[in-house]
């Protein structure tokens, strides 16, 4: 059965993944696998949580990307990209225009690797957009550990790195990284164009 999302025992994945290390694997290393990796375009539709505009769905066995506000095809005030790998787990790029002075720019864990597998196909290549949009919403339902790093917090109105429910090794260095990424106006412009010269529909 072609499914991206396999039937496990929530308890038992509770268990083991607060039992478990987790990974946060570096900006720069993610972006590297997805520079030398080849995807197709599978299809545009609605992605989970966005109500009325429509993503594009990039498709390789490793790693599925998820181009968000892609359709119609205009200039929005945000833009974002959702990344489901079982290396990296399930990360989201995020940037949006919150006033003339301020371009909010996120980067978040939305799913560490060791959490998000063991839901994932051996090969990822031509998954649909409705399994993947069932596995985001069972992700979303769980309250598992993640991990946040922006340049502008709505809560504190200033730069802000943290996890929920977890501490994690690697989160000093995946702090600095991701701190510096999101505060440098010119590093981030340069993520996003990469992104968009990877993903161009």
């Amino acid at each position: 059965m072609k499914t991206l999302i396999h039937l496990i025992v929530f308890s038992l994945l509770s268990i083991n993944a607060h039992a478990a290390t987790l990974t946060a694997a570096p900006v720069k290393d993610l972006m590297k696998e997805i520079e030398a990796t080849n995807f197709r375009y599978t299809e545009t539709g609605m992605a989970y949580g966005f109500a009325t505009i429509k993503s594009c769905v990039y498709t390789s066995p490793d790693m599925i990307v998820i181009k968000n506000y892609c359709s119609p095809k205009k200039d929005y005030p945000a833009k974002g990209y959702t990344i489901i790998s079982k290396k990296f787990g399930l990360i989201e790029y995020y940037q949006e225009e919150v006033s003339d002075t301020i371009l909010k720019r996120d980067v978040r864990i939305d799913g560490f690797p060791e959490m998000v597998a063991p839901y994932l196909k051996a090969n990822l290549d031509g998954q649909k957009l409705s399994t993947i949009n069932n596995f985001l919403e069972s992700m979303n339902q769980k309250p598992d550990p993640a991990c946040w790093s922006t340049n502008y917090s709505f809560y504190v109105e200033q730069p802000e790195a943290a996890c929920y429910k977890t501490d994690i090794s690697e989160f000093p260095a995946w702090e600095k990284e991701t701190q510096e990424l999101t505060g440098n106006a010119k590093d981030w412009a340069a993520l996003i164009k990469e992104m968009e010269t990877k993903f161009p529909r």
